[in-house]
């Protein structure tokens, strides 16, 4: 899977291991692979989430419709 910084994703929240909708804010490569850093954008927090623990958001719709 490609990751691109400004991806709109959900990604796993490591407090509560519930999805949230996010933006990628960074990519890093780790021993374990890679790592994307994420802004929770409904609530402003930012979380270093490994690459199983998130998915891409494809609707552009959506992006548009919540200002993203």
């Amino acid at each position: 899977m490609v990751v691109v910084t400004d991806d709109l994703v959900l990604a796993m929240f490591s407090q509560d291991k519930r999805w949230y909708r996010g933006r990628v804010l960074k990519v890093t490569e780790a021993l374990s692979g890679l790592v994307v850093e994420v802004l929770y954008i409904d609530y402003g927090n930012v979380e270093s989430v490994p690459l199983t623990k998130y998915d891409r958001l494809f609707a552009p719709t959506f992006a548009t419709f919540y200002g993203l």
